[in-house]
C-alpha cells in the first residue's frame, strides 16, 4: 500500500526533523491524485 511508509514517517515525525504538516500534505496529495485520476478514468464509462 502506499500509504504505509507515510503513516511509519507520521509516527517518526516527532521524533525526527521531519515536518508532520509536511508528511500530511503528502498523503492528501496523494489521495486527491488518486481521486482525480478514478474521475479521468471511470468519466467515459457506460453503466447501463
Amino acid at each position: 500500500m502506499f500509504a504505509a511508509p507515510l503513516v511509519v514517517l507520521a509516527a517518526e515525525a516527532e521524533s525526527s526533523g521531519i515536518n508532520p504538516f509536511l508528511v500530511g500534505g503528502g498523503l492528501l496529495l496523494l489521495l486527491a491524485l488518486a481521486v482525480l485520476a478514478l474521475l479521468a478514468f471511470g468519466a467515459g464509462r457506460d453503466h447501463s
